[in-house]
């Protein structure tokens, strides 16, 4: 499969939005940001949440794929 994605990776102006969707919230509390920070992933990283980028999501968000997958 030549158009399977390999690497999941945010581009600088989502990661630019992410860090703005988690400074809305008070600090220890940006997991709240975490249903905007999935529909932008959705949104950018191939229309559809796989696991893949559930991870790479958990990874930008400093939480476990566990409470990515809950909310996902």
């Amino acid at each position: 499969m030549h158009n399977m994605i390999t690497e999941v990776q945010f581009s600088t102006e989502a990661l630019a939005l992410v860090q703005k969707y988690k400074n809305k919230f008070p600090v220890g509390k940006s997991k709240s940001a975490l249903l905007s920070v999935l529909h932008l992933a959705q949104a950018e990283l191939g229309g559809w949440l796989s696991p893949q980028v559930m991870e790479h999501v958990a990874e930008v968000m400093d939480l476990k794929p566990i409470e990515v997958y809950e909310i996902a």
